[in-house]
């Protein structure tokens, strides 16, 4: 009974060396399969970013190209709406979006729709009011003020008076002299 107790021992260890030894291939090849299976994952999701460049450069395209025809065709319900669909798929910011004419300042420096003459003369206006221009170290100022001699209208169709000779009620070059 001994010896059939041995005999039982050593296959029992044989079995557990083959089964480790498997068990050791089997996880080497499970390794394998697992850095394969990465490797072609980040092949995939670069594939997947290419192709989502691909197409987010084909459908910039196509909203620009639209919004570009649409200017002056009178559909401008259509080229807003292509503006907001821009705006939104490239998360434009507020900011981003008072530039563009789609929404308003909070201190109310532009309007929705604004041309740009109207922006340039609000701008102005600002300017003027703010007073923040030189008197002296630039020459003449840029103020107009009410005590400045204006041009009659009939030096205004003097060749002489227009070719700017000096003779124009004591202003050269439109600005009123010291």
């Amino acid at each position: 009974a001994a010896e059939r107790h041995a005999a039982d021992a050593r296959r029992a260890r044989e079995v557990a060396r083959a089964s480790e030894a498997q068990l050791a291939r089997l996880s080497d090849a499970l390794s394998v399969h697992v850095t394969e299976a990465d490797d072609l994952g980040a092949r995939l999701r670069d594939a997947e970013r290419r192709l989502q460049d691909s197409v987010d450069r084909q459908v910039a395209r196509s909203w620009v190209v639209t919004y570009v025809e649409t200017a002056g065709s009178g559909n401008e319900a259509r080229r807003q709406e292509m503006l907001r669909l821009m705006a939104d798929w490239w998360g434009f910011g507020e900011e981003d979006r008072v530039r563009v004419g789609m929404a308003e300042t909070t201190d109310n420096l532009y309007t929705p729709n604004e041309g740009i003459g109207d922006r340039w003369v609000k701008f102005l206006q600002r300017e003027a009011e703010a007073g923040d221009y030189p008197d002296e170290d630039y020459g003449a100022t840029a103020r107009v003020t009410e005590t400045a001699p204006r041009p009659s209208h009939a030096a205004a169709n003097e060749p002489a008076a227009a070719a700017g000779n000096g003779r124009n009620s004591g202003m050269s070059n439109g600005l009123p002299q010291r």
